[in-house]
């Protein structure tokens, strides 16, 4: 299991940073061809908007869960017993997932739209598909509420420590 997690976080990891470094790069281009050349890159703003910031976003989203490096408040828990901690925590990544669970599902269902109708953006001369981007906001929090099933279980079931 050691073994799946951990190529899913490079996984994860090589792909917001390679959608990071994408989106860096074509930026970058755009700005000097505009400000050298007066020249733009049709449809950088719909690549970003569509598929670099949607990759980078939900790889880092599924990579915190992954981890579990999400923010935690204890302004209310920290005089707490360590089993009620366990859970609460084990309680809320339900939560956490059930709500993923539910996103996924519309997620879903927009997606499966999406493609479809073969969604796209017109760009000048041409049309970008943006439908496949609905997909990857889809696996993302599929991703999401898989972790979160996985950290409660462990921690319901007493197998890993609270908050850590």
């Amino acid at each position: 299991m050691n073994a799946v997690k951990s190529l899913a976080e490079k996984f994860l990891v090589a792909l917001g940073g390679s959608a990071l470094l994408v989106m860096m790069l074509h930026i970058t281009a755009e700005v000097i061809l505009r400000s050298a050349f007066n020249v733009t890159i049709p449809g950088t703003l719909e690549l970003v908007t569509f598929y670099y910031m949607t990759f980078a976003v939900f790889a880092g989203l599924a990579l915190v869960a992954l981890l579990n490096e999400q923010v935690i408040v204890e302004i209310f828990t920290g005089w707490m017993s360590r089993r009620t901690l366990l859970v609460i925590d084990g309680l809320a990544a339900l939560l956490g997932a059930g709500y993923a669970g539910l996103l996924v599902y519309g997620g879903w269902l927009e997606a499966k739209s999406a493609m479809k109708f073969n969604e796209m953006v017109a760009v000048r001369g041409f049309d970008v598909p943006i439908w496949p981007s609905r997909w990857v906001a889809v696996i993302g929090l599929g991703l999401i509420a898989l972790a979160s099933v996985a950290h409660a279980i462990a921690l319901l079931r007493g197998t890993k420590g609270p908050r850590t």
